[in-house]
C-alpha cells in the first residue's frame, strides 16, 4: 500500500486552516473543511505533482466567474498518518490557460505527473489553497458560516499526507505538525491487499503487466486474435484476462486468469520486474 504525501518540491503554508485571513469560517462552521494556502519555493508558480496515481473526478471554475479547483482522489487505498483508504484532494486558484485545463473528469494522473501549478484565479497572489480528506468528494457546498466548504469527510491535512523529505523541502509549516514519511516503509506491494490482481482493477501494475505480455508473448495475440489498443493500458479487462489465462495454460498453473503471487513468481521467470 503507496503512502500519501505532499505533492510539492517545497512546503510553504501561508496560511493553515484557523489563519483569521479567509479559513477560520471553513474550519469553524458546520459542515467543516481544513483548507491550507501553499506558495512553494518563493512569487513564482510552483508545481503540484501526484504522488500516487489519482483520478479526476470533478473540475469547476474555468471560463467562469467561479474559482478554479480541481477534484481528485486516489486510485486505490493508500496509508496516511490517520487511515487506510481512498484519500482525496482538491486543489484550487489555478490559472485558465495551465496544465490543469487539458484534464478532463475520468482522466487519471499518473504518480510523478503535475497536477497544477500555483496561481491567480481568484487569489491576489499565486498560491494553491488545498484541502483533503477521505474517501469521496466531489463538489463544494456553502457551511452555516457562509464559507464555501468541501463535500465528504474532510480532514486536517497533517492527517492525510506524510511529508517525504526525500522530495519536499519543508521551509514553513504554519504551526502544523507534520509526519515524515517513515525511512523503514516497507517496498510498496505489486498485487493489491487482497493477494492479487483481477479483472475490474486498475492502475500502474496493471499498465505494467500489460506492457509485459505485449512486449514478451507476441504470439499470444495472434492466437487470441486481440489487437493492440484492446491489449495495453491500465485497465484488467477481458483480454489482459485471456492473455493470462492463455499463459497460466503454458505454463501450467491454473487458469483463473488472475494475477496472484504464484502467476507473478512464473512471470518473473519470463523477466517480469515490478
Amino acid at each position: 500500500m503507496k503512502f500519501f504525501t505532499f505533492g510539492m518540491e517545497t512546503m510553504r503554508i501561508t496560511q493553515n486552516y484557523n489563519g483569521k485571513a479567509s479559513h477560520y469560517n471553513h474550519s469553524h462552521g458546520n459542515p467543516a473543511d481544513y483548507p491550507i494556502d501553499v506558495a512553494g519555493a518563493g512569487s513564482g508558480q510552483s508545481a503540484y505533482f501526484a504522488t500516487v496515481d489519482m483520478k479526476v473526478v470533478a473540475k469547476r471554475g474555468e471560463g467562469n466567474s467561479a474559482t478554479n479547483t480541481i477534484w481528485l482522489e486516489t486510485t486505490e487505498k493508500v496509508k496516511t498518518p490517520a487511515f487506510e483508504d481512498i484519500a482525496w484532494l482538491t486543489l484550487t486558484h489555478w490559472n485558465d490557460d495551465s496544465i490543469t485545463s487539458k484534464y478532463k473528469v475520468g482522466d487519471v494522473i499518473k504518480s510523478g505527473e503535475i497536477i497544477c501549478y500555483e496561481g491567480t484565479d481568484g487569489a491576489y497572489a499565486n498560491h494553491l489553497h488545498l484541502t483533503c480528506g477521505r474517501g469521496h468528494c466531489d463538489n463544494w457546498l456553502k457551511n452555516d458560516k457562509g464559507s464555501w466548504v468541501m463535500s465528504g469527510q474532510s480532514l486536517q491535512p497533517e492527517k492525510v499526507m506524510y511529508i517525504d523529505k526525500e522530495f519536499t523541502k519543508v521551509v514553513d509549516t504554519c504551526g502544523l505538525t507534520f509526519q515524515d514519511k517513515p525511512k523503514d516503509a516497507p517496498k510498496d506491494s505489486f498485487l493489491p491487499e487482497r493477494g492479487w490482481l483481477q479483472r475490474g482493477d486498475r492502475g500502474e501494475n496493471v499498465e505494467k503487466l500489460c506492457q509485459f505480455m505485449y512486449d514478451t508473448f507476441p504470439a499470444y495475440e495472434r492466437t487470441l486474435k486481440r489487437d493492440k489498443a484492446k491489449l495495453l493500458g491500465d485497465y484488467y479487462g477481458e483480454n489482459i484476462e485471456a492473455w493470462i489465462k492463455e499463459f497460466q495454460k503454458r505454463t501450467n498453473l491454473e487458469q483463473d486468469g488472475c494475477v496472484g503471487p504464484l502467476t507473478l513468481a512464473k512471470l518473473k521467470e519470463y523477466g517480469f520486474k515490478e
